[in-house]
């Protein structure tokens, strides 16, 4: 069920941090870890820090389909 409210907050900041998270939920770093993995175990996110502490991650899909969209020209 946390995995989901997670989920949904990457749709408004598609990159995000635990202590971003902690502070908004209030809540541990360990129940949002544990979010993080499973949203990457089910390949919706991925790490992007390369750190051990303090990591990154990123809604890559979402990012893309942004990307795309604003680059594309009209007319």
């Amino acid at each position: 069920a946390y995995t989901m409210q997670v989920f949904n907050e990457f749709c408004h900041d598609p990159i995000l941090t635990s202590s971003v998270l902690s502070d908004r939920h209030q809540t541990t770093k360990p129940k949002i870890q544990r979010a993080f993995d499973h949203l990457v175990k089910l390949g919706i996110v991925k790490e992007i820090s390369g750190r051990q502490r303090n990591r990154r991650y990123a809604y890559d899909k979402y990012l893309t389909i942004l990307v795309r969209d604003t680059s594309t020209r009209i007319g």
